[in-house]
């Protein structure tokens, strides 16, 4: 953690520290950061780095109707699915969303999120995120301390009795981070997610908040929303071992179509570019 305006002098003295550790460290790991130090802070002090780079969406609540709605930052065609989700769920009754208002209720909301997020995963045969044990009493304790600070935020979107989806989200600020949800998205006819997105969106809209941030990973919901995309890097700094120098170069071997120069001491992977957002109004 860095206070802010002061990001880049802390990477820089993080990076002097583990250059010092030549023969006690490895590696040293920074994930989700926008910042990208310079040559001569990384390859000037003998370190290797690999990055990968992955796009991270956001919506800029000020570009929205006076009401809050998405219409003025969709593109026409993700216009007419939205509402197309919206009047499918609207066939079983008003569509809502409530935000926790006890720390007890945001306890409840997160299991509830826990139940249609494994549910969903599992569905598609894939690992989720509860699959780590730390993952959930850790983020019990923080729904527990942070709660009261509004430091984090949980929703809930219904139709009728009818939950659809959960939201578990951070506040810092004027900025909402989408962080973690949970979808009935069992029948494949619906859109919870798009629909509970949009309802966040307007809810952070008329709270007063300033941008929601859907966070890096490259989905079409997050495409479809977002009115801007910036680039956020995975780093791992590497100490001036033979044995990084080897498997880089097996690495350079494998893929040599894809990988880009210098392989050392500089080595990147999978530079995913923001794409370009469709075409809004």
């Amino acid at each position: 953690l860095a206070a802010a305006g002061h990001e880049a002098a802390v990477f820089d003295a993080a990076l002097a520290w583990f250059a010092g550790l030549r023969e006690e460290a490895d590696e040293l790991h920074f994930s989700g950061s926008p910042l990208r130090p310079p040559e001569e802070a990384v390859e000037g002090r003998g370190l290797g780095r690999i990055e990968t780079v992955v796009p991270s969406y956001s919506v800029d609540l000020g570009q929205l109707s006076p009401s809050g709605e998405l219409d003025p930052v969709l593109s026409a065609n993700a216009r007419q699915q939205l509402r197309r989700a919206f009047r499918q769920f609207e066939r079983g009754g008003p569509l809502q969303l409530s935000e926790a208002r006890t720390t007890g209720e945001a306890l409840d909301f997160f299991a509830g999120l826990k139940m249609l997020h494994c549910a969903s995963w599992e569905r598609r045969g894939r690992a989720h995120a509860f699959t780590r044990a730390f993952f959930e009493p850790f983020h019990r304790l923080l729904i527990e301390r942070s709660f009261t600070e509004d430091g984090v935020q949980l929703l809930k979107a219904t139709v009728g009795d009818r939950v659809i989806g959960y939201l578990y989200n951070f506040r810092l600020g004027t900025r909402i981070y989408a962080y973690q949800s949970g979808f009935a998205d069992a029948d494949r006819r619906e859109r919870p997610g798009i629909v509970t997105h949009a309802l966040a969106v307007r809810h952070a809209f008329r709270s007063g908040a300033g941008v929601y941030d859907l966070m890096a990973g490259r989905n079409r919901l997050k495409e479809s929303l977002a009115t801007r995309c910036e680039p956020m890097l995975w780093q791992i700094f590497q100490q001036p071992r033979l044995a990084f120098r080897l498997e880089h170069l097996g690495r350079r071997l494998k893929h040599a179509l894809h990988l880009q120069k210098p392989l050392w001491p500089a080595q990147q992977t999978d530079r995913e570019n923001c794409p370009a957002l469709p075409a809004r109004g």
